[in-house]
């Protein structure tokens, strides 16, 4: 076969066992890759002007020189060294191909996520529901995360859903919070004015005295009582006989604080031989009233005796008793 050295030019009658190794040139000494020398004719489309390649061969990396423009095996052009295919075949176009990034899709994700955090913002609002929107915004911010990630690492869909779940999320979140420290406060205000209603003195012609008036009074009265009853003493209480030889209960109550008492009334408990109490009566020392025998009131520093007979005791008694003063009534 018949073979030209690319770098000479020059031509030469090779065995054909040679063709596709690497020879070296007789004339100039230069090595190359044995082909078969083609006189290819250019179609008229093609222009003379020489072939510029600016790139160099992808496979074994040698600058392509002007020797290997014209160096041509089966219409391409090839690397002088390796034979790699340098251009496409004549009339064919160099124009290299233009990739075109796949479509993106929707994220179920930021979908999902959307979705809870506009429920969650609607919801958010009612009294009751608003604490079952909270896990709602809580879970719509968790997929819009998940979703703004597989967007990023993926980018098999855009992150627009997944950024909108999230804030929409957020927002409800925000807005549960604010809504129920609001009603938190208005509640807390209600009771502790009512609370301090409750607890404002008795005033005369005042509002409160119409709405809560009454039970101001009896209350501060009953706080009045609770306070003198600790001035009213029982002085030597003592168990004994009566003059009909019967079981008694005698004593003294004096009045040791600066008011006048109207009535004061006492409690005697009847112990057994354990200290329990078995029974128990009321008396009243002090009663002024228009069916009282005794209708003189306590005065300031003054002591009013008393005795009982024990009636209807039961026989478990053994002559001992606890006797205390369980109210007592103003006189001014």
């Amino acid at each position: 076969m018949k073979t030209q050295c690319p770098h000479c030019k020059a031509k030469f009658n090779v065995p054909d066992e040679y063709k596709g190794k690497k020879v070296k040139c007789l004339k100039c000494q230069e090595s190359f890759i044995c082909v078969e020398f083609e006189t290819t004719t250019i179609p008229a489309t093609t222009p003379k002007a020489p072939i510029e390649v600016t790139e160099k061969c992808k496979n074994c990396g040698r600058n392509i020189g002007e020797l290997e423009k014209t160096y041509i095996l089966n219409g391409n052009v090839v690397c002088t060294q390796c034979n790699e295919i340098i251009l496409p075949p004549v009339g064919v176009s160099s124009q290299r191909p233009i990739y075109v990034a796949p479509t993106k899709g929707t994220s179920g994700f930021g979908i999902a996520s959307l979705s809870l955090g506009i429920i969650a913002c609607l919801g958010c609002w009612i009294p009751i529901c608003g604490f079952a929107t909270l896990p709602l915004a809580a879970i719509g911010f968790l997929f819009g995360f998940i979703g703004i990630i597989v967007s990023k690492t993926t980018g098999r869909s855009f992150a627009s859903l997944p950024i909108a779940g999230t804030v929409v999320s957020v927002v409800a979140a925000f807005i549960f919070i604010f809504v129920t420290g609001v009603m938190t406060a208005a509640i807390t205000e209600s009771i502790d004015s009512v609370n301090k209603s409750l607890e404002e003195p008795y005033i005369e012609g005042s509002a409160t005295q119409a709405t809560y008036g009454g039970e101001t009074e009896k209350a501060r009265e009953k706080d009045e009582k609770e306070a003198y009853i600790n001035n009213v003493k029982i002085v030597n209480p003592r168990v004994g006989k009566t003059v009909l030889n019967d079981w008694g209960i005698f004593g003294e109550i004096k009045n040791t604080g600066n008011r006048t008492l109207s009535e004061v009334e006492i409690k005697v408990f009847y112990l057994d031989e354990y200290g329990k109490a078995i029974y128990e009566d009321t008396f009243h020392p002090v009663l002024t009233s228009r069916w009282s025998s005794n209708n003189k009131p306590l005065k300031p520093n003054y002591s009013e005796k008393f005795g009982y007979e024990a009636d209807d005791v039961p026989s478990e008694w053994k002559q001992k008793v606890i006797v205390q003063i369980t109210n007592i009534e103003f006189a001014d």
